[in-house]
C-alpha cells in the first residue's frame, strides 16, 4: 500500500496547485489593470491557503509535498504581488508612496526571496520543510487582507479611484494606506524570525534521526559481521570433525609397518613349517623302503 505522506492529488495539494496557477492570471489582470478580478482572484488564493491546512487535518492528508507546496505558493504569491506593487507606488507622483512604500514593498520581495531560499537549502540538505507557526500564519492572512483591500479600496492603484470616481469617498486615506502596508511589513518581520526557532529544532531532529539512523545502521553490521563469524566457525569446527573422523576411519582400515612386518614373519614361519614338514615325510619314506 502506499505511504500516505507520499501522495501528490490530494484535496489540500489541488488547492496550493490551483494557487500556484492563480499567480499568472493575478499578474496578468492586474497588470491590464482590472483590479477587481485581480482582488478577487487574490482573495480566492488567501481562502484556499486558510483551508487547505485545516482540510488537510480533518481529511487525514498530510503529505510530504504538501508541507512543501502550501508555504512556495504563500512566498510565490506575496512576491509577486510585492513586485507589482513595487513597480506601481515606484511611478506614483506620491512622494510618501514611490519612495517611503516602495522600501517597504521592496523589503516585502527581499524577505520572501530570502525564505525561498532558505527552504531550498533545507531541501538541499534533506531536512524537512517547517510548518508555519502561529506569527506566519497570521502575517500570510493579514498580507492577503491588506493587499486585496489596497486593491479595490486604495490610492493609486485601487478599483475605485480608478474605475469609479464618483465614490471617492470610499478610497482610503494616505495615512490608513500606509499604516496598513507597515502593519504587514512589522508582521513579516516578527514572522520571519519566528521561523528561525523551529527551523533550528527541526534540524537538531534531522540531525538526531541521522544519528539514530547510523547508529542502526552500525548495529545492523556488527549483528551481521557477528552472525558470519558464528557461521564460519561451525563450519571450520564441521570441518575439523570431518577431517579427524576421515584420519580415524583411514587408521582403523589400513595397518600399520609393524603390524605388516609381524604377519609377513609369521607367514615366513608358516612357509617355513610347512617345508620342513615335508622334508620330514620325505626322509621317512626313504626310511621305510630302505627297510
Amino acid at each position: 500500500m502506499k505511504n500516505p505522506e507520499k501522495r501528490i492529488f490530494t484535496v489540500p495539494n489541488v488547492l496550493s496547485f490551483i494557487r500556484i496557477f492563480c499567480i499568472p492570471l493575478f499578474v496578468y489582470f492586474f497588470y491590464n489593470e482590472n483590479f477587481i478580478t485581480a482582488g478577487l482572484i487574490l482573495a480566492c488564493s488567501g481562502i484556499t491557503d486558510l483551508f487547505d491546512g485545516v482540510l488537510a487535518r480533518k481529511l487525514n492528508q498530510i503529505t510530504e509535498l504538501g508541507k512543501m507546496l502550501d508555504p512556495v505558493a504563500d512566498k510565490l504569491t506575496e512576491a509577486a504581488i510585492a513586485i507589482l506593487l513595487f513597480l506601481v507606488f515606484r511611478g506614483s507622483e506620491e512622494p510618501i508612496y514611490n519612495s517611503f512604500l516602495c522600501w517597504v514593498f521592496l523589503f516585502f520581495i527581499g524577505k520572501e526571496a530570502l525564505m525561498l531560499l532558505i527552504g531550498g537549502i533545507l531541501l538541499l540538505f534533506k531536512i524537512k520543510p517547517v510548518a508555519a507557526e502561529f506569527y506566519g500564519k497570521l502575517s500570510t492572512f493579514s498580507f492577503y487582507i491588506i493587499m486585496v483591500t489596497l486593491l479595490i479600496f486604495g490610492p493609486e492603484i485601487g478599483a475605485i479611484p480608478r474605475r469609479y470616481p464618483q465614490l471617492s469617498w470610499m478610497v482610503l486615506p494616505e495615512w490608513i494606506t500606509v499604516a496598513l502596508v507597515i502593519t504587514a511589513a512589522l508582521l513579516a518581520v516578527v514572522a520571519f524570525f519566528s521561523y528561525f526557532p523551529p527551523v533550528y529544532r527541526q534540524m537538531k531532529k534531522t540531525k538526531a534521526e541521522k544519528l539514530a539512523a547510523k547508529e542502526e545502521n552500525l548495529e545492523a553490521k556488527y549483528e551481521e559481521a557477528q552472525t558470519e563469524v558464528a557461521e564460519t566457525a561451525e563450519e571450520i569446527e564441521i570441518e575439523e570433525v570431518t577431517e579427524i573422523q576421515e584420519v580415524e576411519e583411514i587408521v582403523e582400515v589400513q595397518p600399520t609397518e609393524e603390524t605388516v612386518e609381524e604377519e609377513s614373519v609369521e607367514e615366513k614361519k608358516e612357509e617355513k613349517m610347512s617345508v620342513d614338514d615335508m622334508v620330514s615325510e620325505i626322509l621317512s619314506e626313504i626310511k621305510k623302503k630302505e627297510n
